[in-house]
């Protein structure tokens, strides 16, 4: 099934998605078609061989960038999520 990269970005910024499920996105939605450096670096945390993805291995600026490289007009705001 097709990942809803706007409803997953909807998620994550309002506190809905855990931060360490990021990698495994990103990795999906490479196998879907999308690409960009920041999925490739989130997608990367997923198969380095850690069991343990820590807040600070991710950092906004790449969130962010993953979103924007999905189709999504990342960073979402409550009004615009609205």
């Amino acid at each position: 099934m097709p990942i809803d990269c706007e409803q997953l970005a909807i998620q994550y910024y309002f506190g809905d998605l855990q931060y360490w499920k990021l990698p495994r996105i990103a990795a999906d939605a490479l196998e879907e078609g999308y690409d960009g450096p920041a999925l490739r670096r989130l997608a990367g945390l997923a198969i380095q061989g850690s069991s343990v993805i820590r807040a600070e291995d991710i950092g906004a600026h790449d969130v962010d960038s993953a979103f924007c490289e999905m189709g999504v007009n990342a960073p979402i705001t409550k009004d615009q999520a609205g």
